[in-house]
């Protein structure tokens, strides 16, 4: 039997994980995917699972813990029956502690876009069997690069929490009510937001708008502004979006901080999702899922993995430019039966995200041979083409690996280039 270990570091001291069945409890989606897997894979009973972190969780399961204070502790599993799997690390040191393993087989499970500098290590480090990106569009993204080799996508699981009909999308026509769900930080496209809301309520004065997520989402210690909603320096960039002539936060914004399961009443209650409306560094949207399982549809910008989560007139609305997606959201404000369309359908295409479809895949994953080098499954390019200039990204891939140029740096790698060209000549 393998063993397999599952490193979660965090800072979310008082986060428990007793009922993670009932969805996500307050904490960064990352960490929530690696407490589903984990969970999944003890109840598969086929591993020998071990987690390992900084801190002990409560959990619903009885687990082996391993407790964490440095990455080389890991070296008293460097064995040929072990497995660690742990998001894919973005400090050097860590890699050049794999470069000093025999035997410890190592899987990254990439939840963010990488550096150039981390792809070439990963593609070298000999002990790194495979590297899982959670969509196809990420993966993509890396089509001409030497990683793509030992790379493979797994969704990120979602409970369907819903399955009951507990929460079930029940607003009615008149209501306009808009929720944004996410850490408050530039990346996950607040300040965005908070700009296509100012021509919302411009034109709808009675809508509503809920927020829910905090600015210390994926860390708690992080210092927090006057309103106890961001850190300070973002605090002080929506003030003048958020805040009335009285200096108090506007009637018709919500700021509901970090929830657990009571987020999926305030989806029912919803008419319109809106998920990280700048799609920066979104390599799945594990919010987006979580909205579809009552039948609330979402509207965000059409880039990076969204236009994979989102099927464009189907289960949502995409847009490219503030103005497009601020169209998107009215059009569902208007027409509830829209609304409806796109939320059925929605919750619908939820269920491929299951944890019994996706375990499966962990598990094959999981069952391959060690001894050997990661054969990766050969997927087709998936549309669209133009998503972060995939096809630029297709022609320098033929060219590489068909062509057998391999000299030829990848789009990444040529893009590193350019910019230390360009720094070069700023201070000169």
């Amino acid at each position: 039997m393998k063993t397999v270990i599952i490193y979660i570091p965090t800072a979310n001291n008082e986060i428990s994980f007793k009922e993670i069945l009932d969805g996500n409890p307050g904490v960064g989606g990352t960490t929530y995917c690696f407490m589903l897997l984990a969970h999944f894979l003890i109840m598969s009973e086929k591993y020998n699972i071990y987690i390992a972190s900084n801190q002990k969780f409560s959990f619903p399961v009885e687990y082996n813990f391993i407790r964490i204070n440095s990455i080389e502790d890991f070296r008293n599993f460097d064995n040929i029956n072990s497995v660690l799997i742990l998001k894919t690390p973005f400090d050097n040191s860590t890699y050049d502690f794999f470069e000093t393993l025999r035997n410890l087989k190592i899987i990254l499970w990439s939840h963010n876009f990488l550096k150039h500098s981390i792809l070439r290590r990963i593609a070298k480090i000999n002990n790194i069997y495979a590297n899982v990106f959670v969509s196809k569009q990420a993966m993509d993204y890396y089509i001409d690069n030497d990683i793509i080799k030992k790379s493979t996508y797994i969704h990120n699981m979602v409970l369907n929490i819903n399955d009951t009909n507990i929460y079930l999308r029940k607003t009615d026509k008149k209501s306009k009510i808009v929720t944004y769900m996410g850490c408050l930080i530039p990346q996950k496209g607040i300040i965005k937001l908070l700009k296509i809301w100012k021509l919302v309520e411009k034109k709808y004065p009675e809508a509503q708008l809920n927020i829910i997520g905090k600015g210390n989402l994926y860390n708690r210690e992080v210092d927090l502004g006057e309103l106890k909603i961001a850190d300070r320096t973002t605090e002080k960039k929506i003030r003048p979006f958020i805040l009335d002539q009285d200096g108090t936060i506007k009637k018709n914004i919500h700021f509901l901080g970090n929830l657990g399961k009571e987020k999926y009443e305030v989806f029912a209650q919803s008419n319109v999702g809106v998920v990280n409306p700048s799609a920066k560094t979104e390599t799945f949207g594990l919010g987006i899922v979580e909205m579809n399982t009552v039948g609330l549809p979402v509207v965000t910008r059409n880039w990076n993995s969204h236009p994979e989560i989102i099927i464009q007139g189907k289960t949502g609305l995409l847009g490219f430019t503030n103005k497009q997606i601020y169209r998107r959201i009215v059009k569902l404000l208007e027409d509830n039966t829209l609304a409806d369309q796109l939320g059925q359908m929605a919750k619908i295409e939820t269920l491929r995200f299951r944890p019994e479809n996706i375990i499966t895949k962990w598990e094959n994953l999981l069952d391959g041979d060690f001894s050997n080098n990661f054969k990766n499954e050969k997927f087709s390019i998936s549309k669209p083409y133009w998503n972060n200039f995939k096809f630029i990204r297709i022609l320098n891939s033929y060219i590489r690996f068909r062509l057998r140029m391999s000299f030829i740096p990848s789009i990444l790698d040529l893009e590193m280039i350019l910019f230390s060209i360009k720094q070069k000549i700023k201070r000169s």
